[in-house]
């Protein structure tokens, strides 16, 4: 029976990891078009995205931040870049940048609450 319910765990662990590594990583053009075009189940998806990378950023860095806050800190950063780019350069840029990344270049370079003390 112990071995039944290991196997049962195994198996469930491996099909999690799995499917996290199969989905697509959220590009700044989604979270764009979740918010302009008021999409309520893209909106519910950016949130649950930036709600697992608040949990990330407390289990791994200690570093309490919350959803609204990490919004913030990835509109500045798209900010930055809408203003120095042409309106099809900022799209392209936008359909090929990971909207983590802004999440994480943003908390980086203006944390909320004091320097990241993990990488």
């Amino acid at each position: 029976m112990r071995f039944f319910r290991a196997a049962l765990a195994v198996l469930m662990g491996a099909s999690g990891v799995t499917a996290a590594d199969d989905m697509p990583r959220m590009m700044v053009g989604y979270y764009l078009h979740a918010f302009g075009t008021k999409t309520k189940a893209e909106q519910l998806a950016v949130v649950e995205y930036l709600s697992g990378i608040r949990d990330h950023l407390y289990w791994q860095c200690e570093y309490t931040v919350t959803v609204t806050e990490l919004l913030d800190t990835a509109n500045a950063m798209i900010e930055v870049q809408k203003v120095g780019q042409s309106h099809d350069e900022f799209v392209e840029w936008a359909n090929r940048t990971p909207f983590g990344d802004m999440v994480f270049i943003g908390i980086e370079a203006n944390p909320p609450h004091g320097a990241l003390k993990c990488s």
